[in-house]
């Protein structure tokens, strides 16, 4: 045997390794969070992936952490994302929860889609749907950076917001168990061509049934919350946050003005300062009264979803019903301004 087909026989070997024991986890996985059932999605090779990535060309990357990059690949002739963790990344658990709970969220238009995973690497490899517009979190990343880019408008803040508000609250209401996503942020925001938004990262999702018992239970119970609930309340609590980068076009920190510009949680800057001295001015651009109106209910929305005391929070269900009216109060001024512009210029009828 010649040396290469030696390390091509080394290297099948190791694939096939990582191929069962991957895939022996994933199916303990998927049997003790949803009984085995779950959306079905593609298994793909090592060799196809490489393949479809140009070998992980460092070019094809359109987003990074410290523990993975989405690489932009081609599969079957359609562009794909591939989220390719570091060889050294040792928490392979968050990586199979992450596959179980994408699969049974991936019905939800407003998650990016789980195509399907690689099970022969060392760290099972996912593939997902591709998004045109990148990443959330790299669109506020530019703003502050001063990059050229084209800052999103009002309507399309609003209707991410509106997204992300809806999946969380399908999250939370429709499973036996609450699922509670605990990372929502920009950086695990993707949006389509339409500035549809499309949640990721279910790595550290988890559900919670109301009688669970948990370390942390001292704490919602001196607020009068089950552990499902508190938990549920700090979804709505980042979900908020999002809502307050899309308001201000800033990062989750910014600068206390009055502590020598120290380092300060975006959320408890408008809790000790004027909301409206880090507006973002992009979104007052050519904007609508009736629009001027959308931006005041939605800061008065922010302020209760962070507020301090989980308990004063609305439900997520709650909040995704208020953004929808906040939505509608704009789409029915425009739909009596159509009527009234149709009426004003219609011809009088002559009986």
């Amino acid at each position: 045997m010649t040396l290469l087909s030696r390390i091509r026989t080394i290297l099948k070997s190791k694939e096939e390794k990582a191929f069962i024991r991957n895939g022996s986890i994933l199916l303990q996985e998927l049997v003790a969070f949803c009984n085995g059932k779950c959306n079905p999605i593609c298994g793909f090779s090592a060799k196809e992936l490489k393949r479809a990535t140009n070998n992980y060309d460092l070019r094809r990357v359109l987003h990074k952490n410290r523990f993975y990059k989405f690489y932009k690949g081609l599969l079957r002739d359609q562009p794909v994302l591939i989220k390719k963790f570091k060889g050294n990344f040792e928490r392979c658990e968050v990586v199979f929860n992450e596959i179980v709970v994408a699969s049974l969220m991936s019905v939800h238009k407003n998650v990016l889609k789980l195509l399907g995973c690689c099970l022969e690497t060392k760290v099972p490899t996912l593939v997902f749907e591709f998004a045109e517009s990148g990443n959330l979190g790299d669109q506020v990343s530019r703003q502050n950076n001063n990059c050229h880019f084209q800052p999103l408008s009002w309507r399309c803040r609003l209707k991410i917001a509106m997204d992300i508000a809806n999946v969380v609250a399908y999250l939370h209401t429709a499973f036996p168990k609450p699922i509670i996503h605990r990372d929502i942020r920009c950086l695990n925001i993707f949006l389509s061509e339409d500035c549809t938004a499309k949640l990721s990262d279910f790595s550290v999702s988890r559900s919670f049934s109301d009688d669970e018992v948990d370390v942390k239970d001292e704490v919602p119970e001196i607020m009068g919350l089950t552990t499902a609930e508190y938990m549920a309340k700090q979804d709505v609590c980042s979900v908020g946050i999002l809502m307050l980068i899309l308001l201000t076009g800033q990062n989750e920190i910014c600068k206390d003005p009055l502590e020598n510009n120290k380092r300060i949680y975006i959320a408890d800057y408008v809790r000790k300062y004027d909301f409206d001295e880090i507006l973002d001015p992009m979104i007052f651009k050519e904007m609508l009264l009736e629009e001027v109106q959308q931006v005041e209910a939605f800061k008065a929305l922010v302020m209760n979803c962070i507020c301090e005391s989980a308990g004063d929070r609305p439900t997520m269900t709650d909040v995704a019903k208020e953004l929808r009216r906040i939505n509608q109060r704009s789409f029915t001024q425009d739909i009596v301004h159509i009527t009234n512009c149709r009426d004003s210029s219609s011809p009088t009828n002559i009986d």
